[in-house]
């Protein structure tokens, strides 16, 4: 067996950028070498996220418009067709528009199956993503030929671990209505083993309302639980939870916490590479990403939903993130921000809000280190959770071509 990790950054995010985001630093610590994982061959790929070309029409067209965006769903997913074999783990790891990616490629492998190698030689890609983005079949048909088509060219697969830092689903671009396309499945899947989102406390805004995984749509199931699944909000904005800022103090603290809760999954980080990231003594700064622009588009926005016509209800309240959302699941504060609320010096009114209504965080706090830390301990990282399963030869990794990078 091998783990196959695939990375999708987020919007305009590369990895020569000046500063990372946490989906660039969970590539670059992975650890490759086979003789420190048990013997088992650990595979990245890493996308960059829709925008962030180096020509000016791509970061207008796929920054603020979208495109690009089922063009890297199906680089992921061509990546895990070319490599997989029965038997292998997958991880997925996302930011912003790339937590969206992500989710897309996990809703992509539940509705379709992933293409056996000879299935995508035999050029049938172009048909599974017609079968994943055509939503407006009848039922039954719909159904039946995506059943057929499964069984007759595809695996059966699993996610061992979704991870995505503050999933957006709009656009997140000021002045741009255009909606993510209908056909993105970011729903969570039985086929999802583990789970895991770090939410901003201190998002403002409006057009990244975060994008939760909700429990099932019957009526009759109020469940917010589920065990495959931790949604832990984060002190920080969009960026000090998904990382992108020189100081990083913040959202190293969200990077430690996603890796330990990977590794638990069963993926094995190079602790050295690592401990350079959460060790950098950063301080943690909260950043204020409302410049003029987004205050304008927060005006407009927050116009259109006193309108009467307007149906979608608000994630935000007085321009906050709702912290509570009656669909959300498995919903937790992480102990980093309980601490500092408790402390004094940091109470945004939206986490009081939330204090007042779960008695004080009662059963919903995550622990997780709070950063920096002196002699911080990542030795457990370095080796696997569990003894790996070897039985058979383990595969040969298929390099590629193109937009994503293997490492």
């Amino acid at each position: 067996m091998k783990r196959l990790v695939v990375c999708c950054d987020g919007t305009w995010n590369k990895p020569d950028n000046e500063n990372v985001t946490n989906v660039e630093k969970i590539a670059r610590t992975v650890q490759t070498d086979p003789l420190a994982t048990g013997g088992v061959h650990q595979l990245v790929y890493y996308i960059s996220g829709v925008g962030a070309g180096s020509y000016g029409a791509d970061r207008v067209l796929g920054g603020a418009f979208g495109f690009g965006l089922l063009h890297n769903v199906i680089a992921c997913y061509r990546f895990l067709a070319q490599n997989y074999e029965p038997g292998d783990e997958i991880f997925i790891i996302g930011f912003s528009r790339g937590s969206y990616t992500a989710r897309s490629v996990a809703g992509m492998l539940a509705r379709v199956g992933l293409l056996t190698k000879m299935a995508l030689v035999q050029e049938r890609l172009p048909e599974a993503v017609h079968l994943y983005t055509r939503t407006k079949m009848p039922e039954g048909a719909f159904g039946e030929s995506v059943d057929e088509f499964k069984h007759d060219h595809c695996h059966a697969t699993q996610v061992t671990f979704l991870g995505v830092f503050d999933t957006v689903g709009a656009l997140g671009v000021p002045g741009f209505e255009r909606d993510t396309p209908r056909f993105h499945d970011v729903q969570l899947s039985d086929q999802v083993l583990c789970a895991r989102q770090a939410l901003a406390i201190d998002e403002t805004r409006l057009k990244f309302a975060p994008t939760f995984w909700e429990a099932p749509s019957d009526p009759s199931d109020d469940a917010t639980e589920d065990p495959r699944v931790k949604q832990v909000w984060f002190e920080g904005a969009h960026s000090d939870v998904g990382g992108g800022y020189a100081q990083t103090g913040l959202s190293d603290t969200s990077l430690l916490w996603m890796a330990r809760e990977a590794h638990a999954a069963g993926l094995v980080f190079d602790t050295e590479l690592l401990g350079f990231y959460v060790n950098s003594g950063s301080d943690p700064i909260c950043h204020n990403p409302l410049s003029l622009i987004y205050k304008v588009d927060n005006a407009i926005l927050g116009v259109k939903e006193h309108l009467p016509w307007h149906e979608q209800e608000s994630e935000f309240s007085h321009r906050l993130r709702l912290l509570t959302d009656k669909h959300a699941l498995s919903v937790r504060v992480a102990s980093s921000a309980v601490s500092h609320y408790q402390e004094g010096g940091y109470a945004p009114a939206n986490l009081t809000a939330f204090a007042s209504q779960t008695s004080g965080f009662e059963g919903i706090i995550e622990p997780v280190v709070r950063l920096p830390e002196a002699g911080l301990n990542l030795a457990d990282l370095g080796s696997p959770p569990v003894p790996p399963a070897l039985a058979g030869t383990v595969g040969t990794p298929v390099d590629q071509v193109g937009s994503g990078d293997v490492r």
